[in-house]
């Protein structure tokens, strides 16, 4: 088993839930952390385009994190839902007799039944008011425009549409890559060719997360499934329809890694990139697509086999500057390896 499977392992089994208490949150979240350093390669690398933003972020140490919906996979940052499964539990959950046990329960014990454990105070408190504030009658009213119909199916089908797009805008990511010698990289993202790669090395890597706390880096999970936001999804519903029965209640978000979960899975066919991910969650004043990344600075450019020497000139201009500015900055040319039957990549 690669690292990546295990890592996929590690993730689906860490859960952490919204009410956990801070202590709880980062004895849970650390070994996701520490996995992700021990296993970092030694470089990765990110294959550019000789556009005047690349090179403008080579010049100033920059690395621009752009939205999931801007990158080329049509599936990526895409979670999986299974709209059936849902509404039944829905169902089962706030309907007829189930509510009408709990209301009965709660007015003759004045407490929760056991399975509302895992709630906060505050939530058990809340919703423990609103159950002894309500009458029977009024309960089985609100619960009786509960009843899924073609019209609830459709709209709750249209609100975990637009979870799905919040869930595609509320990061943004710069992508790395394991291998600086792959030819489908080497087209699809530097111009066939034309482009230049940067290297990064796995201790300027390390300080800059540590000077970066907000900054996560995690490798992709390569495994043939989007992630499942079932759970989530039954979540966003659950207010939705607390909220639309007059009861204030903050449900607790069952699992707050769920951002990571949907950024990190990948289709299989992807593999070859060997991705590693720097994510940099959204927070409410911020505007705009990209997001920079500042101060990270390559060990090393590799200039494409079809560059052009305007562009590989200036390149270099600028690694001469950051020579006289303290940066120890290797150059290489990628070459094709004539001496090979396979269909190699070389660097020189």
């Amino acid at each position: 088993m690669g690292y990546r499977e295990e890592f996929d392992t590690l993730l689906s089994n860490t859960v952490i839930e919204s009410n956990m208490s801070k202590e709880q949150i980062k004895e849970l979240y650390i070994p996701l952390i520490d996995f992700a350093i021990d296993n970092l390669p030694d470089h990765l690398y990110r294959y550019r385009t000789c556009s005047e933003l690349n090179i403008g972020a080579f010049e100033s140490d920059s690395v621009w994190a752009v939205l999931p919906t801007m990158f080329n996979d049509a599936h990526d940052s895409l979670f999986y839902h299974n709209t059936d499964s849902i509404l039944s539990e829905l169902r089962n959950d706030l309907w007829g007799d189930n509510l009408v046990v709990a209301w009965e329960y709660i007015n003759q014990h004045n407490k929760l039944p056991e399975h509302f454990d895992t709630f906060a105070p505050d939530v058990k408190e809340s919703i423990l008011s609103q159950m002894t504030s309500i009458s029977k009658e009024e309960l089985i009213e609100k619960a009786s425009h509960l009843q899924f119909c073609e019209s609830d199916k459709l709209e709750a089908s249209i609100e975990m549409k637009r979870a799905k797009e919040y869930f595609r805008n509320q990061a943004k990511i710069a992508c790395f890559c394991g291998n600086k010698y792959s030819n489908l990289m080497w087209a699809h993202y530097a111009d066939y060719h034309k482009g230049f790669l940067l290297e990064y090395d796995k201790q300027t890597i390390l300080k800059f997360l540590q000077n970066n706390s907000g900054a996560k880096l995690f490798p992709v999970i390569y495994n043939g499934k989007r992630y499942n936001a079932s759970h989530h999804i039954k979540w966003c519903l659950s207010k939705q329809i607390c909220s639309n029965m007059g009861f204030d209640i903050t449900i607790p978000i069952p699992d707050i890694l769920y951002f990571e979960k949907t950024y990190l899975h990948k289709a299989t066919e992807w593999k070859e990139e060997e991705e590693w991910r720097l994510i940099h969650h959204i927070d409410s004043k911020e505007n705009g697509n990209v997001y920079e990344f500042k101060y990270l600075v390559p060990s090393a450019i590799y200039y494409g086999t079809r560059i052009s020497p305007i562009n590989k000139k200036i390149l270099s201009l600028f690694v001469d500057k950051k020579r006289i500015e303290g940066h120890d900055i290797k150059e290489y040319d990628i070459c094709i390896n004539e001496d090979s039957e396979r269909y190699e990549l070389i660097s020189k």
